[in-house]
């Protein structure tokens, strides 16, 4: 198809950049525009400045979290010796946890804290830290406060000073914390989709211009490895810019390494490789309480002597793989109703992770089922996946029964009345919309392994805001039929020889049968195992426009 990225752009109103961010004249964005970003700034070079100063940086305990630290520590450490990193398991939670921070001049928080107005203060005023810097992205707690005075004139024409008052995040008003984060009120950053890591790497470049030490050019990787981890958007130029130039070559010798163990090219790498194969090892450590791992790959890693943790990550993704298979083979089913199942989790092998796995459990079980999926243990407490994009947070909350906190399609949740609970799912079953949208009609004689690398080229870089580019193919006749694990799979003639791949991802409760004949819905792509190239269609909708069985259908000779 003709200038396919140009109609992409045009059909879904893109920067006419979006596919080369790194040519436009308008990115990166100046770090200056951040809030309190100068406070910051002198706060952290008067730390930097003295070699006796100790400085501690607290980690979230995420990948998010785990690249800002990353970030911070190789940049800090390049030019001050006297820098560690604290951190807490998983299982504990997000957030600062004051009894992990002990003896330190400057305590500096990423990816997390904006709200812990409790915690800073307990860490203060037990002189565990002397100055707090918080680094962070996420949603501020805001309170009205009087912020100087006005200049006005009263009905007399005289001067006259009347309070103003303004948003700020509530943070802000404890002494000795300094708070970066875009989404505070009056802050100018344009970005508001900035990830931790990015964000941390943007402060230090904003450093970089007043001190004589350069060295993010070489943390980019990680900042972008980030943005797909921590499921930001993809629309957000910045994150584009960032994206494309971090990921042009990875850097970092251990995760380079772990990359080309796993069969990965460190070079241009696909967002589908950092989400679907990256994430999966190194939160495969840290559903299993070894976030300690991770940071010894990124920061410890020098040869091929050190080859062991890569061997560790794995070895860690086989376990996780076994402990999945093993709650899943132990769950209760609570509720099996139209549209949603709960169950309970009741593996007690490894309890300090039993619950880590409750979101992941969920999200295989809502693709098997085409149920939206609710995973809690005894006190009713877990997580929750949705299928095909419903709003599940909204619906879990309106049935007055349960309490949900997070994204809508996966979020914490907690049941207060599992008969009530019951009975509203019975009473108010879920219903799924079906999609039949597409934005480009194709033709047999189009699918050919150009066009499928055409449109993977397009697709480097999906996620949040842009998802894989849609297609219709009419007057489909079904051939062979397979039960896979994904579930069904059809196969396709095309022309003489070349069978493609139909994934079924619909909400199609019933089996296709060869002979069929169908309008299928799909999106595209290249899967790539040891080394060959696989062209797979993913249905999300088929439309059966004969079901009458075509008894004279066979496969030509390969």
């Amino acid at each position: 198809m003709k200038d396919l990225d140009k109609k992409v752009i045009e059909k879904r109103n893109l920067d006419n950049n979006f596919f080369n961010p790194l040519i436009d004249l308008n990115l990166p964005h100046d770090p200056s525009f951040l809030l309190n970003i100068k406070e910051g700034y002198k706060v952290f070079l008067n730390y930097i400045a003295d070699q006796d100063k100790r400085i501690s940086i607290y980690a979230d305990p995420d990948i998010d979290g785990i690249m800002a630290t990353s970030i911070m520590y190789q940049w800090i450490k390049n030019i001050h010796s006297n820098v560690k990193i604290i951190h807490h398991q998983r299982n504990k939670g997000h957030g600062v946890v004051p009894s992990r921070v002990n003896d330190t001049d400057l305590l500096i928080i990423v990816d997390s804290s904006s709200n812990s107005i409790s915690e800073v203060k307990e860490i203060l005023s037990s002189k565990k830290a002397k100055d707090i810097i918080i680094i962070d992205h996420h949603e501020t707690n805001n309170v009205m406060v009087q912020n100087g005075y006005l200049e006005e004139n009263d009905s007399n024409g005289n001067d006259v000073l009347t309070p103003n008052y303004e948003y700020e995040a509530e943070i802000n008003q404890v002494d000795n914390v300094v708070l970066i984060n875009p989404h505070q009120p009056n802050d100018d950053y344009p970005n508001k989709n900035v990830s931790g890591a990015l964000l941390t790497l943007k402060f230090l470049e904003f450093c970089e211009n007043f001190i004589d030490n350069k060295y993010t050019h070489k943390l980019v990787d990680l900042a972008a490895i980030s943005i797909i981890s921590d499921v930001m958007s993809v629309t957000e130029m910045e994150n584009r810019y960032y994206y494309y130039k971090g990921t042009s070559l990875i850097q970092n010798l251990g995760l380079a390494t772990l990359f080309n163990v796993m069969g990965l090219d460190v070079v241009n790498i696909k967002s589908d490789d950092i989400g679907f194969k990256l994430n999966k090892a190194l939160n495969s450590l840290l559903r299993l309480q070894d976030i300690r791992t991770i940071f010894k790959l990124i920061l410890e890693y020098k040869s091929e002597d050190d080859i062991n943790l890569v061997d560790k990550i794995l070895q860690a993704v086989k376990q996780r793989e076994s402990v999945e298979e093993n709650i899943i083979s132990s769950i209760t089913v609570l509720n099996d109703s139209k549209g949603v199942i709960v169950a309970q989790n009741n593996y007690t092998d490894i309890v300090s992770v039993s619950n880590n796995f409750n979101g992941v459990i969920a999200s295989k079980m809502a693709d098997k089922e085409h149920k939206n999926i609710i995973i809690v243990n005894e006190q009713l407490q877990g997580s929750a996946r949705a299928f095909n994009n419903y709003n599940f947070k909204d619906y879990v909350v309106e049935s007055g029964c349960a309490d949900g906190a997070g994204h809508q399609g996966a979020f914490g949740v907690k049941i207060n009345d599992l008969k009530k609970f019951s009975q509203y799912i019975i009473d108010h079953p879920p219903t799924f919309e079906i999609d039949d949208e597409y934005e480009f009609e194709l033709e047999f004689k189009d699918l050919s392994k150009k066009f499928f690398m055409e449109v993977e080229e397009l697709q480097h870089l999906i996620g949040n805001g842009f998802g894989r580019i849609k297609f219709l193919l009419k007057d489909v006749e079904i051939g062979e039929v397979k039960e896979t694990s994904g579930g069904n799979t059809y196969y396709i003639l095309n022309g003489n020889k070349s069978y493609i791949r139909f994934l079924d991802k619909s909400i199609r409760e019933d089996k296709l049968k060869q002979g069929n004949i169908c309008d299928m819905y799909f999106t595209m792509r290249v899967n790539n195992f040891f080394g060959k190239d696989y062209y797979e269609c993913e249905c999300y909708n088929i439309d059966v426009i004969d079901d009458k069985i075509n008894d004279d259908w066979g496969f030509l000779d390969e």
